[in-house]
């Protein structure tokens, strides 16, 4: 049993002033140490530029980073800028790095192919958004017979009721959820 951790889209326009900003990094900063010392697989995703537009994902979010060559110079490296992940764990580095278009970090992605290969059949979820890129990424890791497991602590939400309603859907309707430490404990 290969068990994974991924770190969904810790961009520093997401994080900062989150009511969990410091808990959720340092939380993180746990995780990623443990898993790269039980020698687990770390995984972070993050945006891929230059992509094809999505009408669809476009009237919720705007072109948050599709076809950079409309863009200018300056608007460009802001975008590069806010949609960077935070170095406090992206200094720690990682087994995998995700490039990722839409809400799941499978879709368009070799991430299937790189789980199946290292025989990853736990992922553990950690990062930003819980209702949306977090939960579609363990839905899809659910369909692919991968357990996803989220982390209470180490994922978030914009306020502390909707991370509680997000969490409350994910127990109910994708896997398990566990603290920072009840992981940490469960891998010694």
């Amino acid at each position: 049993m290969v068990k994974a951790l991924i770190v969904i889209d810790m961009f520093v326009k997401d994080i900062q002033g989150r009511f969990d900003e410091k808990e959720l990094i340092s939380n993180q900063v746990k995780l990623i140490n443990k898993f790269k010392e039980m020698h687990f697989p770390v995984i972070f995703t993050g945006a891929k530029f230059g992509t094809e537009p999505n009408p669809v994902y476009d009237k919720l979010w705007g072109d948050e980073y599709g076809d950079n060559s409309k863009v200018e110079e300056k608007t460009l490296k802001i975008r590069h800028e806010n949609l960077a992940i935070i170095p406090e764990i992206l200094k720690i580095g990682y087994d995998k790095f995700v490039e990722k278009e839409m809400y799941s970090a499978f879709f368009n992605t070799d991430l299937e192919k790189y789980c199946k290969g290292k025989n990853i059949t736990e992922i553990y979820f950690a990062g930003v958004s819980g209702g949306c890129c977090v939960h579609y990424t363990a839905v899809d890791a659910m369909y692919r017979k991968i357990q996803p497991i989220i982390i209470t602590d180490a994922t978030s939400s914009p306020d502390i009721e909707t991370h509680r309603d997000n969490i409350e859907n994910f127990n109910v309707f994708i896997g398990p959820s566990m603290t920072t430490e009840e992981v940490i404990k469960s891998l010694n």
